[in-house]
């Protein structure tokens, strides 16, 4: 099949509105900025004219090559600019890098992802994460394989609406945001337009970001977000990279396109249409529409793939006999690393594998808008060294190309130019001036010009160009050791538009990018997105609670902090509980409470990472009723840093036991505790069969203790006389799975229900299901959670024993948009689960809304969770009567 031919519309050059190409004139090459001739060297990084020393002896570790000095070498001891310095010096916390998380089991990363709260990850990885677990444990309704179709007769409706609990469940307005992270992808500029776009994670849901500046960056907003209809999107649509031009503007994300006409409000829609295998990594305007490129996977190895789309909604892939970029007899394309456009013109740069199997770069060029394509041969001069083209990008009414160079022993770079794709020439050279290497960063450009961003000595800083043959080099605006460019765009005004992040580390300053303004002279002027409107938002979260009488207790985290709050009086009013010292509650990283329990004597909370990964646990205490806690951690028994505390319960006879794993590599351990108070804690017996194996939730029977989780790929129970010795129950697979982990359990004399989510062998569908046994955890029956629609999807969120049957909740209905399901078991349900949809403020409408946590007193069921919506989440508190 021969290149099939884009849209008509694709290739119509429509007129730009005036006020949308306010575009700069030639950046002035002042005297001492090192402004050169075609062909000259160019040095970086370079200061403003204020800080240039007026001595003439070559001293500094840059210069340009005029002869003057970009930085002296003196570092300023107040850490500002002084008159004859040319850097400030940055004050940068210590970059330390996020361990590194061993590989787990299904159980785990089914637990991670229904607790952790971090359901939108960084931008640099896929977002959904581990065995495809994804925002939350999902499955159509009516995939359950054997669930019979939809719920036995309904329960009636009438539940109770629950209630807003910010005030219940705040957290502290001086740490406010932390226990958030936002990373940014792309930036793009059209007209005095520039968009930066990214996501927020933490917190119960993760949202896009979209921020946007009408002034050139000099401010920012955040932009709005909405679903067709005004459907909320699903809160894993994060936007990646983004373009925009006279069509408008598109974003694109994993499974997701944003499209925009003015980058301020964003819809979200359909993803492109990827085959497995598929790789996004560019977007470009393009004429009057768009072309996306990237590589796919063919058999082992790889080719190139595109998309084209006029309006940014539908899209056209091309690959394989469809996409036909030539080459040299017996040289493979593999792949697409780069695009830029300028007018109809389409230039790509990607790499491709010689006959004699070298790896080299290539581009193409085409005038029809994708429909054919010619080579574009941008020269690789003699000292470039065998790099690879680094970057491509518009450059006014052409094109601009970078690759890698050595330049008089050094790395540099060599800077390429085109009028129109076809022809090209050496343009400039770019190199630091005292022989430290330079490292070049992203490529980026438009109308009035190109930038590109680089890094040298542990800097970060930046070359600018009207005209791609005289570069003029910026201020340094960050450290790479610490901080890393996840986007950089030309602005109109012929300054650069940098999102630099601020480091791992904890705080506001780690856990908030900025964007920074700069050009060849002063700055840079820096906005940290904490101080934008709306996308600081503070983290608030509930994940277990527990009833004792009248009084209850729950734990969470608030600002990143483990958290637990107690009510005297059945849940209508909440305080915060202290710590009997600041350390207590005031630990490292971002923490949380998973499980709590009252016993003879007091209260036991655990928890520990938000990510639920290895580390030290939070085991605390308290004998008051929740209202102060001391530190019960420190034994040996609880030591180390690859533990992970998920659940504790109380015994009815006396004690305590606590559930959770150990990591070893790749693999994990069940590990228990048990203690005969709130101190004292020593490792249990557990017998394990089966492979890695994890316990995820505990809870006392008439009794002794049952404990619930995995073990290898299937489900698994372990019982305990005294939470000191434990003998495991591996029970079957549900049917249709290949893997089911069991996330719940309770009891109701000697009766106990698990419940967990299975994976279906067919299509990887997950579902929600339940364990029953009336033996005291030796034996159990199996069956599918139903569903109370016949559309959407179903996950379940937590379980408790409650009158003399069970109650479990969760959620159901289409991703973005999830409402509350109730599922009630008992005696009058003739051994079946029956399912309600509730009506009402946190349990149905627009967003997301869930209940994290229940527990049962008396006649009553309290729940605590979220209303998530993309402007924000809020806690929410829900008490009903006991029903059926």
């Amino acid at each position: 099949m021969g290149p099939v031919a884009p849209p008509a519309d694709f290739l119509t050059s429509r007129p730009r509105r005036a006020e949308r190409l306010a575009a700069s004139g030639p950046m002035p090459a002042s005297a001492g900025l090192g402004g050169v001739v075609p062909g000259r060297v160019v040095s970086g990084p370079m200061p403003s004219a204020g800080q240039l020393p007026t001595d003439s002896g070559p001293r500094g570790r840059f210069r340009v090559s005029g002869g003057h000095d970009a930085l002296d070498g003196r570092d300023t001891p107040d850490g500002l600019d002084g008159e004859n310095a040319g850097l400030r010096r940055l004050r940068i916390p210590p970059f330390r890098p996020d361990p590194q998380r061993p590989g787990t089991a299904f159980g785990q990363e089914i637990l991670r992802t229904m607790r952790s709260r971090n359901l939108v990850t960084g931008l640099a990885i896929p977002i959904m994460v581990a065995i495809a677990v994804g925002v939350a444990v999902v499955v159509a309704a009516g995939a359950n394989n054997g669930s019979g179709g939809l719920a036995p007769p309904q329960l009636s409706a009438g539940f109770p609406p629950a209630r807003i609990a910010t005030a219940d469940f705040a957290g502290s307005a001086a740490q406010a945001g932390r226990g958030t992270r936002v990373t940014l992808g792309a930036v793009a500029t059209f007209g005095s337009q520039v968009v930066a776009v990214g996501a927020q994670s933490g917190g119960s849901i993760g949202r896009a970001l979209f921020l946007h500046s009408g002034n050139n960056g000099n401010a920012w907003k955040l932009g709005t977000v909405h679903g067709a209809g005004g459907i909320a999107p699903p809160p894993q649509a994060t936007p990646k990279l983004v373009t925009g031009g006279p069509a408008g503007w598109v974003a694109i994300g994993t499974g997701f396109t944003f499209t925009s006409s003015d980058g301020q409000s964003w819809l979200v829609g359909p993803g492109l249409p990827q085959q497995p295998g598929d790789q996004v990594t560019a977007v470009t305007a393009a004429g009057t529409g768009f072309i996306a490129t990237g590589q796919t996977a063919v058999g082992n190895s790889a080719a190139p793939v595109l998309w084209l789309s006029v309006t940014g909604t539908v899209w056209r892939r091309l690959a394989g006999p469809r996409l036909s970029l030539p080459v040299a007899a017996g040289t493979r394309v593999t792949g697409i690393t780069h695009g830029a456009a300028s007018g109809t013109v389409i230039v790509l740069a990607g790499t491709v594998t010689t006959a004699g199997g070298a790896r080299a770069s290539a581009a193409w060029r085409s005038a029809d808008g994708g429909a054919t394509w010619t080579p574009a041969m941008i020269p690789a001069a003699a000292n470039n060294g065998g790099g690879a083209i680094a970057g491509l990008a518009q450059l006014g009414n052409g094109f601009v190309a970078v690759r890698p160079a050595v330049v008089s022993g050094t790395t540099g770079a060599n800077v390429y130019t085109s009028a129109d794709g076809t022809a090209w020439r050496q343009s400039a050279t770019i190199k630091t001036t005292d022989g430290a290497p330079l490292a070049i960063g992203q490529v980026t450009g438009g109308p009035g010009g190109a930038v590109v961003e680089g890094s040298a000595r542990g800097f970060l800083f930046a070359f600018l160009s009207a005209n791609g043959a005289t570069w003029l080099g910026t201020n340094t605006f960050g450290a790479s050791a610490s901080q890393r460019v996840s986007g950089a765009a030309l602005t109109a005004a012929g300054q650069a538009a940098v999102a630099v992040s601020n480091g791992t580390g904890g705080g506001l300053t780690a856990q908030y990018p900025v964007m920074a303004l700069i050009g060849p002279k002063g700055g840079p002027l820096s906005a940290s997105l904490a101080g934008i409107a709306g996308v600081r938002q503070a983290e608030v979260a509930v994940n277990a609670i527990a009833a004792s009488g009248a009084t209850q207790v729950a734990g969470g985290s608030a600002d990143g902090f483990p958290v637990l709050w107690s009510s005297p009086d059945g849940g209508s009013t909440w305080a915060r509980g202290a710590g009997a010292t600041a350390a207590t509650f005031s630990r490292a990283g971002d923490q949380q409470v998973t499980g709590v329990a009252d016993g003879r004597a007091g209260w036991v909370a655990v928890g520990g990472a938000a990510s639920l990964a290895p580390g030290h646990p939070v085991v605390v205490g308290s004998a008051d009723g929740g209202r102060h806690w001391t530190t019960e951690d420190g034994g040996t028994a609880l030591a180390g840093n690859d533990l992970v505390t998920s659940s504790v319960a109380a015994g009815r006879a006396g004690g305590y036991a606590i559930v959770g794993w150990q990591a070893n590599g790749a693999h994990s351990t069940a590990m228990a505790w048990y203690s005969a108070g709130l101190a004292g804690w020593r490792p249990a017996v557990v017998s394990l069969t089966g492979g890695d194996s994890q316990f995820m939730a505990v809870t006392a029977m008439a009794r002794g203790f049952v404990a619930a989780g995995s073990s290898g790929a299937r489900p698994a129970a372990w019982v305990s006389p005294n939470g000191m010795v434990w003998r495991q129950v591996t029970l079957a697979l549900p049917a249709s799975a290949t893997r089911a982990v069991l996330q719940y359990v309770a009891a109701n004399g000697t009766t106990v229900v698990a419940a967990g989510t299975a994976l279906a062998a067919s299509g990887g569908a997950r579902f929600p299901f339940a364990a029953i046994s009336t033996d005291s955890g030796a034996t159990w029956q199996e069956s599918p959670l139903p569903a109370p629609s016949p559309a959407g999807t179903l996950a379940i969120s937590g379980l408790t024993a409650a009158g003399s049957g069970f109650t479990a909740i969760g959620t159901f209905g289409l991703p973005g948009n999830q409402d509350v399901v109730i599922w009630n078991h008992g005696p009058g349900n003739g051994g079946a689960w029956m399912a309600v949809a509730p009506a009402g403020n946190g349990l149905s409408g627009p967003g997301i809304e869930e209940i994290t946590a229940l527990a049962s007193t008396g006649s009553t069921l309290t729940g605590a969770g979220f209303s998530a919506t993309p402007t924000g989440t809020v806690p929410t508190l829900w008490q009903s009567p006991l029903r059926g």
